[in-house]
C-alpha cells in the first residue's frame, strides 16, 4: 500500500545525496532514468525535508541492485511523494542498473580544509545549499578544531596557525560560534548560531592544522562525485544548450555540483581536448562570451591552458579551482564535428528564427569556416578568366599585323 511505501537516498556523503531508492510489497528497489528530471528529483528532496535539488546525477552514486520499482516518472514537482507522480506501472520498465538515477538535494552538507599544502590543513569550509562557504572562528575551541579533523580523517587538532597563512577567505561566511561537546560525532550536532551567510568577516576566518598529514588527490577525483569508483572524467563534463551532445556551454561537476568555465584565454586547443574528451571527434570552434547562454552556479575554471593532446580537461592547467574573476557572461562553449564524417543538416544556415539565436550563430561558424575556401575559388576562376581574355586579345593582335587591310 501507498502507506508503507518509502524513499531513500543511497551512497552518498549525507542523507540528502544518493542513488534513489523506493521501498515497495516489502523490498528497495531503484528507478530508471528515463524522462527523470529536475521536477521528479525535487518532489524527492522535499520528501525526504532535505531543500530543493541542486544536481541529478545517473550512475554516479553507484548501480542499485534488486528490483527497478519505477521509470518514466514526470512530475510536475508539487507532488506530496515521489508515487504522486505519473510513471510507468510499478516493476514495468526497460532499464538496467547503470540507468538507476540519483540526486543531490540543496541540505546536502560537506566539510573540506582548503589554502594549505595538503588535505588536513586549511581554511574550514562548508558545502551548503549549492556551494562553498567559508565558517567563523569566534568561540572556536580546541575540542571543536578536533572534531573537524577526526571527521576529515585527518587526526585531532595539531597546532595553532596564523590568519592569513592559508589565504584570504573567499565567499559568503556561513557558521558563526561553534561549539562542539566530546559526543558529538560530526560538525553538523555541534550548537552554533542560526546558519546564515556573512556574519562575520575575513579576518575572523577559522584556520585549522591537524595531526595528520595526506597529500591532495588529483583534481575533481573523489570530490567531483559522491562516490569515486563510478565516476569517469568523461562523466563529469557535459556540452548544454547546443543542438545536440556535441556542442553548447561547457560544465563540469566538482564538488557535488556543476559549474562552467571562463572563457579567458580559451581556444582551440582546450576545445580539442573537451571534444575527444566527450567522443565528439575534432573542434570546429571555441566559443566565449556565453554564446550558448549564460550558467549558473559556481565558475569551476579560468585560464585553462591546454597543450590539446591531454586525456581530459582535468589535466590542463588553470588557475585553482573556484578562483576566477569572470561572470557567466563570459561561460566558454565548444562546438565538435561529432562522430559523423560530414556536417550535419544542422549546420547549414536557418533561414527561420531570429538572427540571435544559437542555431543561427552556430550556422554562421559553420558557414565563416568555409568563406577561405570560397574566397580562393573565386579568385582562381576570375584568373582563369583574365588569362583567357589576354590570349584572346593577343590572338587577333597577332592576326592583324599578319594580314593587312585590302583596299
Amino acid at each position: 500500500t501507498a502507506a508503507s511505501r518509502r524513499v531513500r537516498l543511497v551512497d552518498g556523503r549525507g542523507r540528502c545525496a544518493g542513488r534513489v531508492e523506493v521501498y515497495h510489497h516489502g523490498e528497495w528497489g531503484t528507478v530508471c532514468d528515463d524522462s527523470w528530471d529536475v521536477e521528479d528529483a525535487n518532489v524527492v528532496c522535499r520528501q525526504l525535508r532535505c531543500g530543493h535539488a541542486i544536481s541529478t546525477t545517473n550512475a554516479f552514486h553507484g548501480s542499485g541492485t534488486g528490483k527497478i520499482w519505477m521509470d518514466d516518472l514526470k512530475c510536475l514537482g508539487n507532488e506530496t511523494s515521489l508515487w504522486d507522480c505519473p510513471s510507468s506501472p510499478w516493476g514495468l520498465h526497460n532499464c538496467q542498473h547503470k540507468e538507476d538515477v540519483g540526486v543531490i538535494c540543496s541540505e546536502f552538507t560537506d566539510l573540506r580544509l582548503v589554502g594549505g599544502t595538503h588535505e588536513c590543513e586549511g581554511r574550514v569550509e562548508v558545502y551548503y545549499n549549492g556551494s562553498w562557504t567559508s565558517v567563523c572562528n569566534n568561540a572556536m575551541e580546541e575540542t571543536t578544531a578536533s572534531l573537524i579533523c577526526n571527521q576529515l580523517n585527518c587526526g585531532v587538532s595539531n597546532e595553532s596557525v596564523s590568519l592569513y597563512e592559508y589565504g584570504v577567505a573567499q565567499g559568503p561566511f556561513l557558521l558563526d560560534n561553534i561549539k562542539c561537546r566530546k559526543n558529538d560525532a560530526a560538525l553538523w550536532q555541534c550548537s552554533s548560531k542560526p546558519w546564515t551567510r556573512n556574519i562575520c568577516d575575513k579576518a575572523q576566518v577559522a584556520n585549522i592544522k591537524c595531526s595528520k598529514h595526506r597529500p591532495y588527490r588529483a583534481v575533481m577525483e573523489s570530490e567531483s562525485c559522491p562516490t569515486s569508483q563510478n565516476c569517469t572524467d568523461s562523466e563529469r563534463i557535459r556540452l548544454i544548450g547546443g543542438q545536440d551532445k556535441c556542442s553548447g556551454r561547457v560544465e563540469v561537476f566538482y564538488q557535488g555540483a556543476w559549474g562552467t568555465v571562463c572563457d579567458d584565454s580559451w581556444d582551440r586547443k582546450d576545445a580539442e581536448v573537451v571534444c575527444a574528451q566527450l567522443g565528439c571527434g575534432s573542434a570546429i570552434n571555441a566559443t566565449g562570451e556565453a554564446m550558448f547562454g549564460s550558467g549558473t552556479g559556481p565558475i569551476w575554471l579560468d585560464e585553462v591552458s591546454c597543450k590539446g593532446h591531454e586525456q581530459a580537461l582535468q589535466d590542463c592547467f588553470s588557475v585553482r579551482w573556484n578562483r576566477s574573476d569572470c561572470h557567466h557572461k563570459e561561460d566558454a562553449g565548444v562546438i565538435c564535428t561529432g562522430e559523423k564524417k560530414s556536417l550535419p543538416t544542422a549546420a547549414l544556415p536557418s533561414t527561420t528564427g531570429p538572427p540571435t539565436s544559437v542555431s543561427s550563430r552556430i550556422s554562421t561558424v559553420y558557414v565563416s569556416s568555409n568563406i577561405p575556401i570560397i574566397v580562393c575559388i573565386v579568385l582562381a576562376i576570375l584568373l582563369a578568366l583574365g588569362i583567357m581574355v589576354v590570349w584572346a586579345l593577343a590572338r587577333n593582335l597577332h592576326w592583324y599585323k599578319k594580314e593587312p587591310l585590302v583596299e
